[in-house]
This record gives C-alpha cells, sequence and structure tokens, in this order.
C-alpha cells in the first residue's frame, strides 16, 4: 500500500454522498485513533465533539458559511463532523462521562490554560499543537478506510463555542474535519510529487 496514494484518495471537495451515514463504530475507531498520544504525550490536552444528526451538523455549517460566505461549505451533507476541541479551563467531572478519574497510561489530571487574553492566545497556541497530531492521525485512519474528509479551520471559533456550548465546559474549539462516504466524481486530481530535496534535508 502506497500511503501518500491511501491520503490523498480521501480528499474532497466539500461534497459526501447523502444518505450514506458511517456507523458509529468507524467514528469511534477514529476519534480512539485520533486520541492515542504520543510515548511521551501523557496528558490529554483535547476534546472531541462528533456532531452527527442533521440539526448539530447544520449549526456547525452556519458558523462556516458565515466565516467564509465567499466559499459556501457543505459539512452538512457529511455524515459526521468531528470537532476538536483544546482545553482552557480545569477540568469537571461532569467532562469525564463514565471515564475512570485516573485513565491508564495517562495522569488524572489535565493542563488548564487560563482565559485572560494574553495568556489565552500563548496557552490555545500550545495546546494546539497534539490537536492537529490527532487530526493527522485520523485523517490518515479515514484515508486507509477510503474515506471523504473535509478539514476547516478558518471558522470563527468563538462563534462555534457559544453555538456548541464549549466555553462554559473549558473547551476551545480549533479544527474540525467532515467525515463520510465519497460523493460519485468528488475526488481530487491526484497531486504530483514534489522531489523529497525541496522539502527534506537528510544529516
Amino acid at each position: 500500500m502506497d500511503i501518500c496514494d491511501c491520503r490523498q484518495s480521501g480528499r474532497c471537495k466539500d461534497r459526501f454522498a447523502s444518505g450514506r451515514p458511517l456507523p458509529e463504530s468507524i467514528i469511534d475507531e477514529l476519534c480512539s485513533l485520533a486520541c492515542l498520544g504520543q510515548p511521551s504525550q501523557r496528558r490529554l490536552p483535547w476534546h472531541v465533539m462528533v456532531a452527527s444528526s442533521l440539526d448539530a451538523k447544520r449549526r456547525i455549517n452556519a458558523v462556516v458559511s458565515g466565516t467564509r460566505p465567499f466559499a459556501p461549505c457543505q459539512l452538512h451533507k457529511a455524515s459526521h463532523i468531528v470537532v476538536l476541541c483544546a482545553r482552557t479551563g480545569p477540568r469537571r467531572a461532569a467532562d469525564d462521562g463514565a471515564l475512570p478519574t485516573a485513565v491508564p497510561g495517562h495522569h488524572a489530571e489535565y493542563p488548564a490554560a487560563p482565559r485572560e487574553h494574553a495568556a489565552e492566545q500563548a496557552a490555545l497556541a500550545g495546546a494546539s499543537h497534539p490537536i492537529y497530531m490527532a487530526l493527522g492521525a485520523l485523517l490518515l485512519g479515514a484515508a486507509t478506510l477510503n474515506l471523504a474528509t473535509c478539514t476547516v479551520d478558518d471558522f470563527d471559533a468563538d462563534w462555534l463555542d457559544a453555538e456548541l456550548g464549549l466555553a462554559e465546559r473549558g473547551w476551545r474549539s480549533v479544527v474540525m474535519v467532515g467525515l463520510g462516504q465519497h460523493a460519485a466524481g468528488d475526488i481530487e486530481p491526484p497531486s504530483l510529487p514534489l522531489p523529497t530535496e525541496l522539502f527534506m534535508t537528510r544529516l
């Protein structure tokens, strides 16, 4: 298997096959893959919000479309929308659901970041690093399953946080990805591979 071809097969042009929802077991597997930390990453400074209902997807899509009116988005047609969030406040027991207080392999407490203006920006910048590591794992996992994906990070996070009630839970939306089956003819044409000497230096 060529992993570059595999990843490229998942890229779509904001269109998903309608009426073909993904099994919840697939979404669970992808989100679990996204949250597998690196060996040195002993904490989980992120949370995953999953929208599958039509109402939730339309609300998210409205935020994205309102932020980018020049580029209408079709995220609401995805089977699921996964919003990856950074933690900005102290952990609450209610956020853990059925998880035990101490998750095996991880510390019991999550790092908290203040929401004051200057400190918030610095904290969010640091918290976003593992978010994008998680996103990369999720996208590669989706590609291996031949799923269509659409990633969006240029949206009004304050608007989305208010829409989903994230701020009061101590979360901050960072990036989202739509997941679904490919619509007919929606695959992007393959990109020409770049010579490795343009972006890689061997030491």
